[in-house]
């Protein structure tokens, strides 16, 4: 398996699910995800020192705990929204729509991530790229 880079873009205000296959150098399912663990990190800028999300299967420990700038809250927020189906060798990561509307996020923009899987307590990075958030016109929240 292979480091991928995968460029994602999503639309201010939609909920969706990203689907990555896992498969060995023969194209099958990736064997041993039965207990695999999954965490991705979302950050502004590669360079900023805190994600301003993160999605991880449940689980996975996400021990950020930080002021904001100013002193302000921190901006993190975590889901467990993140499945691996260990027969198909699919991860689903389902990004609810307020993950759009988060202020860092809320005007658009370009974001940087990484994943990482976790097999047995080896962890290899899988996936890197950007998320492009399209800015939209209609602004429902709830």
């Amino acid at each position: 398996m292979a480091l991928t880079q995968t460029n994602f873009t999503i639309e201010q205000g939609e909920d969706l699910v990203f689907t990555l296959k896992l498969e060995d150098s023969d194209g099958l399912p990736l064997p041993d995800l039965a207990d695999a663990k999954f965490r991705m990190d979302v950050k502004k800028q590669p360079t900023d020192t805190y994600p301003v999300w993160s999605f991880q299967t449940q689980g996975v420990e996400v021990d950020v705990d930080y002021d904001g700038p100013e002193g302000e809250p921190a901006e993190l927020d975590t889901t467990d929204d993140v499945t691996i189906n260990a027969e198909t060798g699919e991860i689903h990561i389902t990004v609810d729509r307020a993950f759009t509307f988060k202020p860092l996020v809320r005007g658009g923009g370009v974001f940087t991530y990484d994943a990482f899987l976790d097999r047995g307590g080896k962890r290899r990075k899988i996936l890197t790229g950007t998320i492009t958030v399209n800015k939209s016109v209609t602004i429902w929240e709830d």
